[in-house]
């Protein structure tokens, strides 16, 4: 196409036609197409370098910036996802290798960390042991890493035991929603509480003072001076 238009552009000057403005007209072409291709050929160059070092493969649950999907496909130009409401996300490979990748199914095993909190007047043992054990029972919980129990925090009016498991990466939501209720009802069951925020509402003493002259009679039931 470059030889072509060189060529024609050496007839017409030939037969005297002033070709300055042509040249003009497409030089600043090719650079608005140089321009419009910067950005493709960037996107070629990104899906090339991911399809070599596969960082995420199709089936794989990644999260690529603010977007967490299923990828279904990537090609030279885009990554495609699915989210959990089943919403389709194009991302152009150049933003998708200039971004933090998450794959959140790229290993086999994940762990499962949940926090409870407990009163201060609970046995910490015995709490921790309840949650330990409940979630040992758990069917999808994996045997061979300890599950792990251990106070983490002093909060302002409960004491935190947090919870480590791990499972198989494809059980862990559902595994996560398991123990949040079987741990909830075997804390019930042990008699121990789980306590919950509460507001005191304190007045000072010359907030007191002024509630009793507020309670003070009025005037016209004093008795009078003569009486």
């Amino acid at each position: 196409m470059v030889v072509i238009s060189v060529g024609l552009i050496a007839v017409l000057q030939r037969l005297g036609v002033q070709t300055t403005s042509i040249i003009a007209v497409l030089g600043a072409a090719s650079l608005a197409v140089g321009l419009a291709m910067q950005g493709t050929l960037s996107n070629v160059a990104a899906g090339v370098l991911l399809l070599m070092l596969r960082p995420y493969r199709v089936g794989d649950l990644v999260r690529i910036g603010d977007a967490t999907g299923v990828v279904q496909r990537l090609d030279l130009f885009t990554t495609q996802l699915t989210d959990a409401d089943n919403v389709k996300i194009v991302a152009p490979n150049s933003q998708v290798l200039g971004d933090v990748i998450l794959n959140i199914s790229g290993q086999a095993t994940r762990r499962v960390a949940i926090d409870f909190t407990v009163s201060y007047s609970a046995d910490l043992n015995e709490a921790r042991e309840v949650i330990r054990s409940t979630a040992a029972a758990h069917g999808k919980v994996l045997g061979d890493t300890p599950v792990w129990t251990g106070v983490t925090g002093l909060l302002d009016s409960a004491v935190q035991i947090t919870l480590h498991a791990h499972v198989l990466s494809g059980d862990w939501w559902q595994t996560r929603a398991d123990l949040f209720q079987t741990i909830k009802e075997a804390l019930d069951q042990a008699g121990i509480e789980i306590p919950f925020p509460q507001a005191v509402e304190y007045f000072g003493g010359n907030v007191g003072k002024a509630a009793e002259l507020d309670q003070s009679p009025p005037d016209a039931l004093l008795p009078s001076k003569g009486q």
